[in-house]
């Protein structure tokens, strides 16, 4: 059986190009494994937490643009998400590959990204919750390896935003949970069938 093109959408409004900012040595190259012309999409929601969706997008966003800097991928980020492919694309998918559902480690916010799931693909969607305490995020209904603790950022990530570099890319355990988060969604992307 064929399998049908996905329908692609113009680039949402406001999408702006991720600058690389140099690939750490602890971050592995990522090679181009994206289907042509079929960007890799993920959205980032942020149930109840608007600040720490947009720190975990950007984060994100710098990761993949400097993991894929020497590949000459290119990453384009917007309110709610990003897409990484090949250089030049001004299509994504309608359906984002991943949805990363960032909630603040508190009840209301873990409660609103459960109800947001209800609503979304599940096999697509990541939990994300900042702070490392268990036990909060089991109601949600999501495998536990899609549910991802982040640590509070520490000295790493913070001499890394002095420098100017995204806490994503410092080595420090916020920049490892972000490699960790990324490679998941880069599995699940390949392991999609379209």
């Amino acid at each position: 059986m064929a399998l049908l093109p996905p329908q692609l959408d113009p680039l949402p409004a406001g999408a702006t190009a991720v600058t690389p900012v140099g690939r750490p040595r602890w971050l592995p190259p990522l090679l181009p494994v994206f289907r042509t012309p079929e960007p890799l999409r993920i959205s980032v929601l942020g149930a109840n937490a608007p600040a720490w969706a947009w720190r975990l997008r950007s984060s994100l966003a710098a990761l993949f643009a400097s993991a894929g800097g020497r590949a000459g991928l290119q990453v384009l980020e917007w309110h709610d998400g990003f897409a990484i492919g090949a250089p030049g694309f001004d299509l994504v998918p309608a359906l984002p590959h991943a949805f990363v559902l960032a909630a603040e480690f508190d009840p209301a916010s873990v409660s609103a990204a459960s109800r947001l799931i209800l609503s979304l693909e599940r096999e697509r969607c990541f939990l994300v919750v900042q702070g490392d305490e268990l036990g909060l995020d089991r109601a949600t209904g999501l495998d536990p390896h899609r549910v991802i603790h982040f640590p509070i950022r520490g000295r790493a990530e913070l001499a890394a935003l002095a420098r100017g570099a995204p806490p994503g890319l410092s080595g420090g355990a916020f920049g490892r949970a972000c490699f960790g988060l990324a490679r998941a969604i880069v599995v699940g992307y390949t392991q999609l069938e379209r």
